[in-house]
């Protein structure tokens, strides 16, 4: 459903682009104001919000590249998700400790 909703929405269909931000946008809020406490609202002089943006865009296009045919015990799907983690954590935190001192 997800790939039938983005495939429509970026060959212009605006009631698919209309739906997928619906449904994005209470998400990325939450994940600006996560980074906004961690960060500051512009850390590094990106805008929190942007941050959010692509986080949640790479979030969703995951469930695509996980698919991918892949070799050895690097790219296990188990560890793309760990390092998608890993990515949202230090974009989430990564000043917070460097803010304090």
């Amino acid at each position: 459903i997800l790939r039938m909703r983005n495939l429509a929405a970026d060959e212009g269909d605006r009631r698919f682009r209309d739906v997928r931000a619906k449904m994005l946008m209470p998400m990325i809020e939450a994940i600006a104001e996560k980074i906004t406490e961690f960060r500051g609202p512009e850390p590094s002089g990106v805008p929190a919000l942007a941050l959010a943006t692509l986080l949640c865009g790479a979030m969703e296009r995951l469930a695509s590249i996980i698919r991918l045919n892949r070799s050895g015990p690097q790219l296990t799907r188990r560890r793309m998700i760990d390092a998608m983690v890993l990515m949202m954590s230090e974009t989430i935190t990564s000043s917070a400790s460097s803010a304090t001192e």
